[in-house]
């Protein structure tokens, strides 16, 4: 067994109690606990506390700590930490760069997760219709403007009850009811946040 998340430490960052959607979501996952994969999950475990208290590195450094725990991987032949790796969609709102997703995405494959790229500021029907398609096991999502909150509301409340909301960006700083108000499952503050939700919650 796993020590859980200090409850200090979860108080640190936007934490969102998870809907019962993203409950479904756990009882449907089987966690491969062999040697290496257990590793694998400490490993992921301590870096997403290290920076979580210490604040992210720079972009340079967890872009290396990736590409080592790539490496490592590779060399032992792990492919992540689930029997069938849960899927994943990943798409902005407003976030013409992604610059965020990119990290989110390379840790995500890392644990296991395998993600589709929908593309960057896509319309909410859109990322809706393709939720609905495909129902994935999380939707990655970037905000970045206050004016956006229609169209993620719209999102919060009408993907399938199997699909888990992460949602990232700016505009869950400047408005902090922004979350709650959208049916968000989790507000991943940075890539630290986002492997920890899914270490403690899905693992």
């Amino acid at each position: 067994m796993f020590a859980k998340p200090n409850k200090e430490l979860m108080s640190n960052f936007f934490y969102i109690q998870c809907s019962q959607r993203c409950g479904r979501i756990q009882a449907l996952l089987t966690v491969v606990m062999n040697k290496m994969e257990q590793r694998l999950r400490v490993q992921l475990l301590h870096l997403s506390r290290q920076w979580i208290e210490h604040g992210l590195p720079s972009r340079e450094k967890v872009t290396r700590a990736a590409a080592d725990l790539e490496q490592w991987k590779h060399r032992r032949q792990v492919q992540g930490l689930w029997l069938e790796p849960p899927r994943m969609i990943t798409t902005t709102l407003d976030d013409g760069l992604g610059l965020g997703l990119i990290l989110i995405e390379r840790f995500a494959g890392i644990m296991g997760i395998s993600f589709d790229r929908m593309g960057l500021v896509q319309k909410p029907k859109a990322i809706v219709a393709r939720c609905q398609t495909d129902v994935p096991d999380f939707l990655g999502l970037t905000v970045l403007q206050l004016d956006s909150d229609d169209a993620l509301e719209f999102v919060g409340r009408s993907l399938p009850e199997k699909t888990c909301l992460i949602a990232g960006g700016t505009a869950f700083r400047l408005d902090p009811e922004l979350a709650v108000r959208c049916r968000v499952d989790f507000v991943a503050k940075n890539v630290a946040h986002f492997i920890h939700f899914i270490l403690d919650r899905f693992t």
